[in-house]
Order: structure tokens, then sequence, then C-alpha cells
């Protein structure tokens, strides 16, 4: 009401809040029509580079010594994430990141929503950092951690969401009632925050670069479950990433580390060219780790574009 009242006597003002719901439903009761909403992510992977001054223009990426600066540094924004104290004070992230859940956790959700077992709320938020990028049910969450309800998984992820530690998103189907049904995938707002929480080490380079990736496509404005989901083909070979533009499917992003591995590469193109063919898309792309380069695809006048993650973000 103070807002409004200010906003009223001309004032142009900029509020800022760590919790969705908080923004989108309370302050939108009282300012509807007099507010514009923007989600501001850690930072991405250019702005990282930007940051140490690192310039990924082409004559440069050209130099193998300086090609190789940019990919440790890559390597480093993997592992470590885009928080601004980590990434440009030089925080180490467990600590940091780790005081960090651990106020969310408290305070924009146990005191919020008055949790009777925070420490469920804190071993669901563990397990999810621990299978991120792998899909899920709130069966299979409520199976894995021992609770005694479903609604409880689901009313605990809806908060750990709103408070800006994890996406989910949906798998595409044209039947509305098939992605209901379908499990989801579960993403974190920053690869950092998986060595401060993650029950076990992380070293899964190819499931780090899919969290980053999918970061990536949220800052270039897409929104998970309304022109952004995950695909399953009707043999069941998975696509990470589906974009639609009004409402239909436009564009296929597969995210591999590397595709040294014939077996690999011919998993990831399959999938890819199964779901063109469903879907009817020509526009597809392979997102690596360093590997660039085009395969065409004659039979199915298909062409793929593979490119690093760098050059992607």
């Amino acid at each position: 009401l103070l807002v409004n009242k200010l906003q009223r006597r001309g004032y142009n003002l900029i509020l800022t809040g760590s919790n969705a719901r908080l923004l989108s439903r309370e302050l939108g009761t009282a300012l509807t029509g007099r507010y514009m909403q923007f989600q501001l992510l850690p930072l991405g992977l250019g702005e990282f580079l930007r940051s140490r001054e690192l310039d990924t223009s082409d004559d440069l990426m050209g130099l193998p010594q300086h090609s190789g600066k940019i990919l440790r540094a890559c390597g480093t924004f993997l592992k470590n994430g885009g928080f601004p104290e980590v990434a440009i004070d030089g925080l180490h992230a467990g600590e940091y990141l780790g005081t960090l859940i651990d106020a969310i956790l408290y305070k924009d959700i146990t005191i919020r929503h008055n949790i009777r077992s925070p420490r469920l709320l804190t071993e669901l938020c563990s397990y999810l950092l621990s299978n991120f990028a792998r899909e899920f049910t709130y069966n299979s969450l409520k199976n894995a951690l021992g609770a005694n309800s479903r609604t409880t998984m689901e009313n605990y992820f809806s908060y750990l969401q709103d408070a800006y530690l994890i996406f989910s998103l949906e798998r595409y189907s044209f039947k509305i009632k098939e992605t209901i049904r379908s499990p989801r995938k579960v993403y974190i707002v920053d690869n950092g925050l998986l060595s401060a929480r993650a029950r076990q080490a992380t070293d899964d380079y190819g499931h780090l670069l899919e969290n980053a990736v999918f970061l990536e496509l949220v800052r270039q404005g897409n929104v998970p479950n309304q022109n952004l989901f995950y695909y399953h083909t009707k043999n069941n070979l998975e696509v990470d990433f589906l974009l639609l533009e009004d409402r239909k499917p436009q564009k296929l992003i597969q995210v591999a580390y590397g595709l040294d591995s014939s077996i690999t590469e011919k998993r990831e193109i399959n999938a890819l060219i199964k779901a063109s063919q469903e879907l009817r898309i020509n526009d597809v792309q392979v997102v690596t780790w360093a590997a660039e380069d085009v395969i065409e695809i004659e039979k199915d006048n298909l062409t793929i574009e593979i490119l690093p993650f760098w050059k992607f973000a």
C-alpha cells in the first residue's frame, strides 16, 4: 500500500525479493497493472567471462593458448556457478553457498510457511541437488525420503521452487493429460549450489553442462513449461530441450558433454532425428563442451549444428 501511494505521487520504484510467491501474489494484489516483474538469475557464462575480461572473439579463439584459458574458465564456472560473491569476489563456493541455502531454507521457507518438519525439507533439498537434471515424480520423492504424504512432497517442492532454489520442467506432449501425468525434471538455479549441498561429489559433467544450458535458456527469456520443455520420442529416446513458438514446436536442443564415443554420438543424434521427424522440426542443435561441427543427415534432409557451450551462451 505504501508503494502504491508513492507511485501515485510520481515515484519510480524498484522492489527486490527472494520469493516468487511474495512478488507475484501479494504484491500483485495491491499493484495490479502498475508493475513489471523481472527474474534476475546469478551470472551467466558470458557475464562471468566478461567479469574476468576474457574475450571469445573468433580470431582469439583460434589461438590454442587463449582457447585453453577460456575452457579453464568455463570449467570453473561449470562447477562453482555464477553467484557474484563466488564468481567475482572469490569466496569459497561450498562454504558461502551452503550458508546461503541454510538461510533460504530457514527464513524464506520454514518460518514463512510454518514448516512442521524442517529436517524433511532439508533432506528433500539435498536429494534434489544430488539428482538434478533427472526425472522425478512426487511419489518417487515420497518413497525415496520415507515421507508419509505425497501432498507434503508436492508442497515442499513448490516452496523450494518459489524460493528460487530449483526449477521443474515438464515433458512435452500434444496431449495435455500426458504432460500432466509424465515425470518432470528438476534443475538447480546455480551449479555452485551443488558443491554446497549435494550428497556426493558432483563430477557428472554431462549433467552439470545440461543444468547450465537450461539456465542459459531461461536467461534468454524462455519460460519453463510455457515454451520450454523436454521431450521423449515414441520409442523413449530423450531430447533435453524443446522450444515452442506460438505454441508450436520450433527447436530441439540436445546436450552432450562430448561426442568422442561413436556410441554416444549415435544415441544423441538418433534421438534428435526421431524427435525432428515426430515434431516436424528442422531447427536442431547439439551443445557440447568444446566440439563444433555440422552434421548433414541427407536421407532426412536434416542439418544438425554442433556448437560449444561458450558459443551457445
